[in-house]
Protein backbone atom coordinates (compact mmCIF):
# COMPACT_ATOMS: atom_id res chain seq x y z
CA UNK A 1 0.00 0.00 0.00
CA UNK A 2 2.85 2.42 0.86
CA UNK A 3 4.58 1.62 -2.44
CA UNK A 4 1.38 2.43 -4.33
CA UNK A 5 1.07 5.78 -2.51
CA UNK A 6 4.72 6.56 -3.31
CA UNK A 7 4.19 5.74 -7.00
CA UNK A 8 1.15 8.03 -7.12
CA UNK A 9 3.18 10.79 -5.48
CA UNK A 10 5.96 10.34 -8.04
CA UNK A 11 3.41 10.58 -10.88
CA UNK A 12 1.90 13.66 -9.26
CA UNK A 13 5.34 15.26 -8.82
CA UNK A 14 5.99 15.17 -12.57
CA UNK A 15 2.75 17.00 -13.26
CA UNK A 16 3.41 19.43 -10.42
CA UNK A 17 6.81 20.33 -11.95
CA UNK A 18 5.24 20.88 -15.36
CA UNK A 19 2.64 23.18 -13.80
CA UNK A 20 5.37 25.07 -11.92
CA UNK A 21 7.28 25.62 -15.17
CA UNK A 22 4.08 26.78 -16.86
CA UNK A 23 3.47 29.16 -13.93
CA UNK A 24 6.96 30.64 -14.19
CA UNK A 25 6.78 31.12 -17.96
CA UNK A 26 3.27 32.59 -17.91
CA UNK A 27 4.19 34.95 -15.06
CA UNK A 28 7.33 36.13 -16.83
CA UNK A 29 5.49 36.73 -20.09
CA UNK A 30 2.62 38.49 -18.31
CA UNK A 31 5.03 40.88 -16.58
CA UNK A 32 6.93 41.43 -19.83
CA UNK A 33 3.71 42.16 -21.76
CA UNK A 34 2.50 44.65 -19.16
CA UNK A 35 5.85 46.33 -18.59
CA UNK A 36 6.91 46.52 -22.23
CA UNK A 37 3.49 46.65 -23.89
CA UNK A 38 4.44 49.44 -26.29
CA UNK A 39 7.61 47.70 -27.41
CA UNK A 40 5.86 44.33 -27.78
CA UNK A 41 2.95 45.90 -29.72
CA UNK A 42 5.38 47.66 -32.06
CA UNK A 43 7.40 44.46 -32.56
CA UNK A 44 4.22 42.53 -33.43
CA UNK A 45 2.93 45.31 -35.68
CA UNK A 46 -0.05 46.30 -33.55
CA UNK A 47 -1.28 49.89 -33.52
CA UNK A 48 -2.14 49.93 -29.82
CA UNK A 49 -0.42 48.35 -26.81
CA UNK A 50 -3.78 47.98 -25.00
CA UNK A 51 -4.34 44.42 -26.25
CA UNK A 52 -0.85 43.47 -25.05
CA UNK A 53 -1.62 44.84 -21.58
CA UNK A 54 -4.90 42.88 -21.48
CA UNK A 55 -3.07 39.77 -22.67
CA UNK A 56 -0.44 40.30 -19.95
CA UNK A 57 -3.10 40.60 -17.25
CA UNK A 58 -4.76 37.45 -18.59
CA UNK A 59 -1.45 35.60 -18.44
CA UNK A 60 -0.96 36.64 -14.81
CA UNK A 61 -4.46 35.43 -13.90
CA UNK A 62 -3.78 32.18 -15.74
CA UNK A 63 -0.42 31.81 -13.96
CA UNK A 64 -2.10 32.27 -10.58
CA UNK A 65 -4.56 29.48 -11.39
CA UNK A 66 -1.81 27.18 -12.63
CA UNK A 67 0.24 27.89 -9.51
CA UNK A 68 -2.74 27.08 -7.30
CA UNK A 69 -3.30 23.81 -9.18
CA UNK A 70 0.38 22.93 -8.71
CA UNK A 71 0.05 23.25 -4.93
CA UNK A 72 -2.88 20.87 -4.54
CA UNK A 73 -2.14 17.51 -3.01
CA UNK A 74 -3.46 15.30 -4.41
CA UNK A 75 -3.36 16.88 -7.85
CA UNK A 76 -6.90 17.53 -9.09
CA UNK A 77 -7.23 16.05 -12.56
CA UNK A 78 -10.14 18.35 -13.44
CA UNK A 79 -8.08 21.48 -12.75
CA UNK A 80 -5.16 20.25 -14.79
CA UNK A 81 -7.55 19.28 -17.60
CA UNK A 82 -8.84 22.87 -17.68
CA UNK A 83 -5.26 24.18 -17.84
CA UNK A 84 -4.49 21.71 -20.63
CA UNK A 85 -7.57 22.83 -22.58
CA UNK A 86 -6.65 26.51 -22.14
CA UNK A 87 -3.16 25.76 -23.45
CA UNK A 88 -4.66 23.94 -26.43
CA UNK A 89 -6.98 26.92 -27.02
CA UNK A 90 -3.92 29.23 -27.05
CA UNK A 91 -2.27 27.06 -29.71
CA UNK A 92 -5.45 26.86 -31.81
CA UNK A 93 -6.00 30.62 -31.52
CA UNK A 94 -2.42 31.30 -32.52
CA UNK A 95 -2.79 29.00 -35.51
CA UNK A 96 -5.95 30.80 -36.61
CA UNK A 97 -4.22 34.18 -36.29
CA UNK A 98 -1.28 32.96 -38.37
CA UNK A 99 -3.31 31.21 -41.06
CA UNK A 100 -6.02 33.84 -41.55
CA UNK A 101 -3.98 37.00 -40.98
CA UNK A 102 -7.00 38.29 -39.03
CA UNK A 103 -4.45 40.31 -37.05
CA UNK A 104 -1.89 41.71 -39.48
CA UNK A 105 1.44 41.00 -37.82
CA UNK A 106 4.95 41.86 -38.87
CA UNK A 107 7.10 39.00 -40.10
CA UNK A 108 8.91 39.04 -36.77
CA UNK A 109 5.56 39.09 -34.99
CA UNK A 110 4.42 36.01 -36.87
CA UNK A 111 7.58 34.19 -35.83
CA UNK A 112 7.06 35.28 -32.22
CA UNK A 113 3.47 34.01 -32.23
CA UNK A 114 4.65 30.73 -33.76
CA UNK A 115 7.42 30.36 -31.19
CA UNK A 116 5.04 31.09 -28.30
CA UNK A 117 2.48 28.62 -29.67
CA UNK A 118 5.19 25.96 -29.91
CA UNK A 119 6.21 26.55 -26.29
CA UNK A 120 2.59 26.37 -25.12
CA UNK A 121 2.11 23.20 -27.18
CA UNK A 122 5.04 21.62 -25.32
CA UNK A 123 3.37 22.47 -22.00
CA UNK A 124 0.08 21.03 -23.25
CA UNK A 125 1.81 17.81 -24.35
CA UNK A 126 3.56 17.46 -21.00
CA UNK A 127 0.31 18.15 -19.13
CA UNK A 128 -1.46 15.52 -21.21
CA UNK A 129 1.32 13.04 -20.49
CA UNK A 130 1.14 13.86 -16.79
CA UNK A 131 -2.62 13.41 -16.76
CA UNK A 132 -2.27 10.02 -18.48
CA UNK A 133 0.33 8.99 -15.88
CA UNK A 134 -2.01 9.93 -13.04
CA UNK A 135 -4.77 7.83 -14.56
CA UNK A 136 -2.69 4.64 -14.73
Amino acid sequence: MAAQAQTQTDKSNFLRRVLQANTATSTLMGILFIGLSGTVASFLGLASPAIIVVLGIGLLVFAAGVYWASTQNPTHRQHVLIIFLLDVAWVVGSTIILLTNVIPLTTEGKWAVLFAADAVAVFAALEYYGLRRLKS
